[in-house]
Order: C-alpha cells, then sequence, then structure tokens
C-alpha cells in the first residue's frame, strides 16, 4: 500500500507521480486516498475518482498496514472497518513502546510477553464485550490524577457496537502504567489495546506524543503527572513543555 516502484520507465514514473499526489493529498486524522480511477476519454476532459474508504481491489501480501498508519495516519473514527482489522492482523501479538517522538516504531517486545504485560486487560475487554464482536480498539489516556478511555467495536457482520470499558480496568491499567515507569522516560501518556477475535492482543504504549484528551484537560493534570513521574529533560516533549509551563 506505502510502496512504489523504483524501477525506470513510464509505468515507474506513475507509480512515483501517483505516490507523490497521495502524499499531496493528505489530511491529518482523514489519511489520504487508497485508489485512484482515471478516465481519458479520446475527446473531452479527463475524471479522476479517489477511493477514500474502500478497501482496493488488489491485496499484496507484503502490504505493511503499520507503515501505511504511520505515514498517512487516521483517527479511529476515520479508519474504515477492513482496514482497522488488516491493521490489527498486522499488530497482533506484539507490545509496541514509544519512547521516542524522532522514532515511530519504537521498541517491539515478542508475543511472549504480551500476557504478563497486559493479559489481564485484555481479558477483561474481552469479557465484557458483546457475543457477537470482532474487533476492538481501546485508547486508554491517563495522569496521575485523571484517566480517559474509549472503545471502538465491530461485531462480525460489520455493525458498530456500543460499548464502555468494565470499570475495574482503570485501576489494572493505572498499576501498569506505574509499573512501567522510570525516571528517564517517566510514565507513558496513552496506550491503545487491538483486539481481534481469535488473534492474539496487539498494544502500544506512546510516552511522547500528544494524547489529544477529548474534553481537553487542565494543564495543572500534566504538571502533577511530571512531579509524580518526572523524566529526563531530553524526554520531555516540546508540546508538553509549553503545556506544563516548562
Amino acid at each position: 500500500m506505502t510502496t512504489h516502484s523504483s524501477e525506470q520507465g513510464p509505468r515507474a514514473e506513475v507509480d512515483r507521480l501517483s505516490w507523490r499526489l497521495r502524499a499531496g493529498m493528505f489530511v491529518q486524522d482523514l489519511g489520504t486516498w487508497y485508489s485512484a480511477f482515471l478516465r481519458i476519454r479520446p475527446s473531452g476532459p479527463y475524471e479522476v475518482f479517489y477511493n477514500q474508504d474502500n478497501e482496493p481491489p488488489w491485496d499484496p501480501e507484503e502490504t505493511d498496514f503499520l507503515e501505511e498508519q504511520e505515514l498517512f495516519p487516521r483517527s479511529d473514527v476515520h479508519q474504515p472497518d477492513w482496514f482497522r482489522r488488516r491493521l490489527a492482523a498486522n499488530r497482533a501479538g506484539s507490545v509496541v513502546v514509544y519512547h521516542d517522538e524522532r522514532d515511530r516504531q519504537g521498541i517491539r517486545l515478542p508475543p511472549a510477553d504480551v500476557d504478563d504485560l497486559v493479559g489481564p486487560a485484555c481479558a477483561m475487554l474481552a469479557e465484557n464485550a458483546p457475543a457477537d464482536w470482532s474487533t476492538m480498539v481501546l485508547t486508554y489516556r491517563a495522569s496521575s490524577t485523571v484517566c480517559q478511555a474509549e472503545v471502538v467495536a465491530t461485531a462480525r457482520d460489520g455493525r458498530r457496537l456500543l460499548m464502555a470499558p468494565p470499570e475495574e480496568m482503570h485501576q489494572v491499567l493505572r498499576r501498569l502504567r506505574g509499573s512501567m515507569a522510570d525516571e528517564t522516560n517517566g510514565a507513558w501518556l496513552s496506550a491503545r489495546f487491538t483486539l481481534i477475535a481469535g488473534m492474539e492482543p496487539a498494544v502500544e504504549f506512546d510516552y511522547m506524543q500528544d494524547p489529544i484528551w477529548a474534553p481537553p484537560v487542565d494543564p495543572s493534570v500534566f504538571v502533577q503527572d511530571l512531579q509524580e513521574f518526572p523524566r529526563h529533560p531530553a524526554r520531555v516533549p516540546e508540546w508538553l513543555r509549553v503545556v506544563a509551563g516548562l
């Protein structure tokens, strides 16, 4: 999905131009188009149709949907169900820790460590889900004083499911956050749990990016969090310095 040809010739040039067009049409949180159709008539104007949401008719086995999401990120509400499933399949069985905002690949931990870190939280989420759930994505924003959780879930037939994370999960995730904190990186600011029925869960912990609280929280929340989980100055991102008045 995000690869383009390095070969020479007209087709390679079309690939490169298409890549530049995708990048140029990217909109933050909305992503970019997945496929385009160009209709050229012998006479008269040409027409271009851009597919923003439907799964492309081709399916390269090596497509890295994680890379697609990193290069052209879409927020949860703008991710089609098919893309969310593909993304979950790429993430399955991994725990990713983002310590450096310059290296969004983070540190990938082997599948064997998943249960030790987040098994209880994932099990709790699955146990409280509707019986016909297919995929679930939990976004969790946290600080030392407040937390915020939202779940986007779909059924096997593609319906969007309404559900809230169990109340006990907040305590589990707060303990998990505290146990993962250290004097260099502080504590993670957000976590993302991706569950797809029949597959190992995938989890991401982000220490650097603005978690985008909705609604926004008071700046004092970040100040108190830094007091409880101090960081090395080099590990305080610029946006956090501004918000916390450092």
